[in-house]
Parts: structure tokens; C-alpha cells; sequence
């Protein structure tokens, strides 16, 4: 055996648990398209980075933005990052508007939940992701003031 099997040998188990992972997430969301939608308050946070693509250093350049709603009287909150080109990540978050933005979640657990469209104005030409893999390295922020509103 070459010294290259070896090595695949020790990076097959990390390529599976990644395509796991990512499998995992892509079947909750389709499993989510039945869940009720609801508006949501949202929040501009931080910017920082998400690990996707060939991002130089910590990652691709991201902005966080995080949103709360109601089920029942309890508060469920959720996170989502856009993600693209340095310029046009500090574009979108200088101008990116609060209000609200309509998500899907699950009628038994509410703290699940994912952003019903993806495609929203207010993301220009920014992607959004809410890959559990992806948001792990987000900033932390305060949601507090939307949950008070």
C-alpha cells in the first residue's frame, strides 16, 4: 500500500461526515416546505465570515442577521448569514432595512425554523445560507431589540 492510499485513508471519514452533514441539513429543509409560515422580526448584526467556498483566510465574508417570532405566546428566535464578495457584503449590510421577513417552522418545536424565500430584495446579490455547518463560526449579537418590540 502506497503512501497515498494512506492518506485517503485519513480524509475519507472527514469527506463522509461532511457529506452527512450537508445531506442531513438538505433533507430538513425539504422536509420544511409543508411547516407554516410566519412573519418575523428581523435584526441586522455583525459581519464576519462563513466557511463556504474558496474564501481566503477565515472564510467567505458574511452579514448575520437574526429574527424572532411569536408561536403561542413563546418566543422562537432564528439566524441566517448572506454571504458573497467583501464589497458587496459591506454594501448590503450598510443598507440592509429592518422590518420583517416571512420564515417556515416547525409546528412541534418552533425553535426550528428556516426562511421561507431565499430570493428577498433586500439581499441584492448575496446568498443566504442557515447551514447549521455555516453559521458555527457566526458573531454573537443581541436580539433583545426586536424581542422587546
Amino acid at each position: 500500500m502506497g503512501a497515498s492510499s494512506w492518506i485517503w485513508w485519513l480524509i475519507l471519514p472527514f469527506l463522509v461526515w461532511l457529506l452527512l452533514t450537508q445531506i442531513r441539513y438538505m433533507v430538513q429543509q425539504y422536509k420544511s416546505v409543508g411547516w407554516p409560515v410566519i412573519d418575523a422580526k428581523i435584526q441586522k448584526g455583525p459581519t464576519g465570515f462563513v466557511p463556504i467556498g474558496t474564501g481566503r483566510g477565515n472564510g467567505t465574508p458574511a452579514c448575520f442577521v437574526g429574527y424572532t417570532f411569536q408561536v403561542n405566546g413563546s418566543t422562537s428566535t432564528g439566524l441566517f448569514a448572506l454571504y458573497a464578495s467583501r464589497e458587496d457584503v459591506e454594501r448590503v449590510h450598510k443598507s440592509f432595512s429592518s422590518g420583517s421577513i416571512r420564515v417556515r417552522y416547525d409546528p412541534a418545536n418552533p425553535g426550528i425554523s428556516y426562511l421561507h424565500e431565499l430570493n428577498d430584495p433586500r439581499f441584492g446579490r448575496l446568498a443566504p445560507t442557515q447551514n447549521p455547518q455555516h453559521l458555527r463560526q457566526a458573531p454573537s449579537f443581541d436580539l433583545q431589540d426586536v424581542i422587546g418590540d
